[in-house]
């Protein structure tokens, strides 16, 4: 074994120095983010959000959302965007063959009405057998649809939508009363180039409902939630920003995305041959406009504030991460034309080597790092001294990485709905230190069986129990 030391020891630098690049990429998103979200909040206060609500001239979206048995949530949900500060907008319910009451609760608490209405379906979908209209708000919609999953139900709302804009949610999401006001504020300067927007997730689990309305903050009751926070703040507010800032932001979530409608007819709509219909079409948008060599931007934006539910439990977060994992395989190798290519600019060389490298099979080498470190130090090849210096890169960085994020959070959205108090951040800070000892194990546990599912052709979804709001009373008429 001595004779190999050398040998081994090289190796396991090279783990180290994956860890240390990893986290140093997490830590300059950060510090892109946070130009990224100065420059635009900049451009905000001189704008001012005051004259989008009140003008007409404010271009309308369709907010649509697919909704499967959300008899739990969906009311909150809807209630959530009626009440949205917006000159001019509609709300699209698909009822995707739902075996619960999520129908009826709809039907009870907007007083639907059966309409005939006739309207073009360039997008083929499974057959919509009622349309319904709310007789309180005109605005709003539900289609009675034969089940075909969540990209079907959203291409069936495509086809009803009649703006120009579509914006997607989930039937357990809640929208900030300004998130579409914030959304829509860029692409009223510049309509032509911005295809796509996605706005910032926050973790629903935890906080106080009412009628679609957060009206407390907390932190959610039990711990796998609790690490998702800290991991929300970093994709959402800092992540995502920073990969925007250079036009290569690699998904904009289907849990709140607006996208041109045009774009979404040309290429087809969303498709059900993947686990996840957004990062798919997220990648394909971005190859679509660079091989046609046209002007387009991808945006993701800190201040349009969604609350989504999380899983609260460690089997649910297991079924997630191995779902999400498994489309990232889905994708990458339906794409794989994209890696390095530098004819897709940035995505090409910057967004696609990440993805590959440090998410599709970044899970297999912390495995192997984690392996091989525990073998170096029980047979004495490196001493203590040396796994401290491991230690410190994995647990540290990671650390540094989540309370930076953390504190960006709360410079940018101390005056929101469902505000984080400062001794919830502090003990959110403490949090991250052991994230990588409670949390990661079961992430990369997740992530690595996906690649073995991915290989099976397989492409369930597992669904997860929904249970974090505290919701003080039914949803009902306002």
């Amino acid at each position: 074994m001595s004779a190999l030391n050398p040998y081994w020891l090289i190796l396991w630098g090279a783990f180290l120095a994956h860890f240390f690049t990893v986290n140093l990429i997490y830590l300059t998103m950060i510090v892109a983010g946070t130009v990224e979200n100065r420059r635009r909040t900049r451009r905000t206060t001189v704008a001012g959000f005051d004259r989008d609500a009140g003008s007409p001239l404010t271009i309308p979206v369709s907010v649509i959302i697919p909704a499967h048995n959300e008899e739990y949530g969906i009311a909150d949900a809807v209630w959530s965007v009626l009440r949205s500060r917006f000159p001019e907008f509609e709300v699209i319910v698909i009822d995707d063959g739902s075996t619960d009451g999520t129908l009826e609760l709809l039907r009870r608490t907007f007083d639907l009405e059966v309409v005939d209405r006739f309207y073009p379906q360039p997008l083929q979908t499974r057959p919509i057998r009622r349309v319904h209209r709310s007789s309180t708000h005109r605005n709003l919609w539900v289609l009675e649809k034969t089940q075909g999953g969540k990209a079907d139900a959203c291409n069936a709302g495509i086809n009803f939508a009649r703006y120009r804009y579509v914006l997607f949610s989930d039937g357990d999401s809640l929208f900030h009363s300004e998130a579409l006001l914030r959304t829509m504020q860029p692409v009223n300067f510049d309509p032509g180039a911005i295809v796509g927007v996605g706005g910032n997730l926050r973790v629903l689990n935890g906080l106080s409902v009412r009628d679609g309305k957060v009206e407390r903050s907390g932190l959610p009751r039990r711990i796998p939630a609790m690490f998702q926070v800290l991991e929300y703040a970093t994709a959402f507010l800092t992540n995502r920003l920073g990969w925007s800032a250079i036009n290569a932001v690699h998904v904009l979530s289907g849990c709140f995305s607006a996208w041109r409608r045009d774009v979404l007819l040309d290429l087809g709509g969303f498709t059900s041959e993947t686990t996840h219909e957004d990062i798919e079409f997220t990648i394909r948008v971005h190859r679509h406009f660079l091989e046609e060599g046209k002007d387009y931007r991808l945006m993701s934006l800190a201040d349009p504030v969604v609350w989504t539910e999380v899983p609260d439990t460690w089997t649910g977060l297991y079924r997630q991460r191995k779902r999400w994992q498994r489309v990232l395989f889905e994708v990458m190798w339906q794409n794989k034309r994209m890696w390095f290519n530098p004819r897709y600019g940035t995505v090409g060389t910057l967004a696609m080597p990440y993805l590959l490298v440090y998410e599709a099979f970044g899970p297999f080498i912390e495995l192997a790092a984690l392996i091989l470190t525990i073998v170096l130090f029980v047979t004495g090849v490196i001493g203590l001294e040396l796994l401290l210096v491991f230690l410190a890169l994995s647990f540290g960085l990671n650390a540094l990485v989540r309370i930076g994020s953390l504190l960006v959070d709360l410079r940018y959205h101390g005056d929101r709905e469902g505000r984080r108090t400062v001794l919830q951040i502090i003990g959110l800070s403490g949090l991250a230190f052991i994230e990588y000892a409670a949390f990661r194990p079961v992430v990369l546990a997740a992530r690595i069986m996906a690649f073995f599912e991915f290989l099976g052709n397989r492409r369930t979804w597992e669904r997860v129990e929904r249970s974090g709001a505290t919701r003080e009373r039914p949803a009902t008429r306002a």
